[in-house]
């Protein structure tokens, strides 16, 4: 990869990038990978891989992989669990234009290919799994048929303001802990109350990672990536908080393959978890689309 300077990227001496490691990392340990194939024979012989959402667990993952099988598509999800160790050769380069620990889980996104010796996948970046799959699509296209991103991070426009993003976070943490007390000293239901307090450690921990999100702009590579012949579409749902319908919208730039809304209004940022059946098929549906308009030209 060429080494270039991006105007609309943060730049790597910002303040934001020094000593930057998410909290809670378990050192440098291999993914947790979910998959999961069709019983039936396949729809697609190219598998999706899922680069997920920030600090999404694998027991969240599993069911969307699941049901990617389900509609006929293999497919594979990461839990990432490490951010901050040594980056591998290959993505070196990267380190220029982008945050380690984004580079680093770009860099497992490449382990998951090539440990299971795949040819091409389709990656689906789901929030800040847009950023790392854009680093790795930005690295080897070749390995990258179609790249959908669907709620992603990495498309605020210049006005948009971290602190907006953290008082979502912050009042639904609170509203989490509130949750759960009650239920730990009542002891009426101990797993769910866990659970939420997990929650919202999460998105506290999260924090920081979300600081660097916000100042990050993937636009200019999804451009790029479709001149190197990567099919790229963006999927939206209409009621994401994190990141709002009209101000990602506004950020997608002219020659992507396609722009496409999630057909239930209800559903926001975290459709793709909540509503795993009828976001996957959304997903499978456009990139079908997306080959279909391959072979058609």
């Amino acid at each position: 990869m060429t080494r270039q300077t991006y105007p609309s990227i943060i730049h790597p001496e910002s303040d934001l990038w020094q000593g930057y490691t998410e909290p809670l990392h378990m050192g440098h340990r291999l993914p947790a990978v979910s998959e999961a194939k069709p019983s039936e024979p396949l729809l697609d012989v190219v598998p999706i891989l899922l680069s997920p959402g920030l600090r999404n667990r694998s027991d969240k993952l599993l069911p969307v992989v699941q049901e990617f099988a389900r509609q006929g598509r293999a497919a594979l999800a990461i839990e990432h669990r490490h951010t901050s160790g040594a980056t591998p050769p290959e993505f070196v380069n990267a380190l220029d234009l982008y945050p380690r620990v984004e580079v680093n889980k770009a860099a497992s996104l490449y382990e998951v290919i090539t440990s299971r010796r795949l040819e091409q996948v389709d990656v689906v970046g789901y929030c800040e799994g847009a950023v790392n799959g854009a680093i790795l699509a930005s690295l080897f296209p070749n390995l990258i048929r179609n790249f959908v991103v669907l709620n992603p991070a990495g498309m605020n426009d210049s006005d948009d303001k971290f602190s907006r993003i953290a008082k979502i976070f912050i009042k639904k943490s609170i509203q989490d802990v509130k949750f759960a007390v009650p239920l730990l000293v009542s002891r009426q239901d101990p797993d769910l109350a866990t659970k939420k307090l997990a929650a919202s450690w999460d998105r506290i921990a999260g924090l920081p990672t979300l600081r660097v999100l916000s100042r990050m702009a993937i636009s200019p590579e999804l451009v790029r990536l479709e001149q190197q012949g990567v099919k790229v579409a963006v999927l939206q749902s209409r009621k994401d908080s994190l990141y709002p319908y009209d101000m990602v919208r506004s950020q997608v730039p002219n020659g992507l393959s396609a722009h496409a809304t999630l057909a239930d209004p209800k559903l926001g940022h975290a459709a793709l978890l909540a509503s795993p059946e009828f976001t996957v098929r959304a997903i499978v549906q456009l990139i079908e689309s997306l080959n279909d308009s391959t072979h058609g030209s």
